[in-house]
């Protein structure tokens, strides 16, 4: 018995939509290769998810519950080692996916050092980086080095306050509420060796 071809849509890493046609006897490394083709994608390290979930190479169309018009995604599966530094300790390497969001590398690190997502503060050239983002919007490749700052919990004698200096290193200080800009200046020293005289500390914008 003839079966008419299925129509699928599949999104793609860079957001292109591609309406494919597909038979029962095909399986998805075939589907993903043809589709990767239409979208002019390398189809190396790229593989089909449907509901989050990655569908085996070399299963058959047939084998799963599909209808017409049903929603598949491409995925990059390429993995990058990502160097996380947090302050005092060495320095771990994580291998994660290239299409790794901001969370998914906050929940790995959490799994590595116990650290919770929440109470981690991660730094990319000297920027701070959102959960809610992906690798690609603070150019985070293979070989990136990424600043952790734990958080503490709230403290009602102190506060920790994040430095960043013209080399674009971020400093984690610890401060007590009468603290003033002389000692802070002085941990400064101790951490980066620049004297008090050669610093010139702005907030908002004004000098401190």
């Amino acid at each position: 018995m003839h079966i008419n071809p299925r129509e699928i849509t599949v999104t793609t890493p860079n957001e292109t939509i591609i309406k494919y046609f597909c038979h029962n006897e095909q399986n998805f490394d075939y589907i993903c290769q043809q589709v990767c083709k239409e979208a002019q994608l390398n189809p190396v390290n790229m593989r089909l998810y449907k509901n989050n979930k990655i569908l085996e190479l070399n299963r058959h169309l047939c084998e799963l519950e599909i209808s017409n018009m049903d929603k598949f995604e491409i995925q990059d599966t390429e993995r990058i080692l990502i160097h996380v530094k947090a302050i005092s300790e060495k320095v771990n390497g994580l291998q994660m996916m290239k299409v790794s969001s901001i969370e998914d590398l906050k929940r790995e690190i959490q799994s590595v050092k116990g650290i919770p997502t929440d109470l981690q503060n991660l730094f990319h050239n000297g920027e701070q980086l959102d959960g809610k983002d992906i690798f690609q919007k603070y150019n985070i490749i293979d070989g990136s080095n990424i600043e952790l700052f734990p958080q503490l919990r709230p403290n009602p004698t102190g506060m920790q306050i994040f430095v960043k200096m013209h080399t674009r290193k971020t400093l984690l200080l610890n401060v007590k509420l009468d603290d003033t800009i002389e000692r802070m200046k002085k941990q400064i020293h101790r951490k980066e060796t620049v004297s008090d005289d050669q610093q010139m500390l702005v907030f908002c914008r004004e000098t401190i």
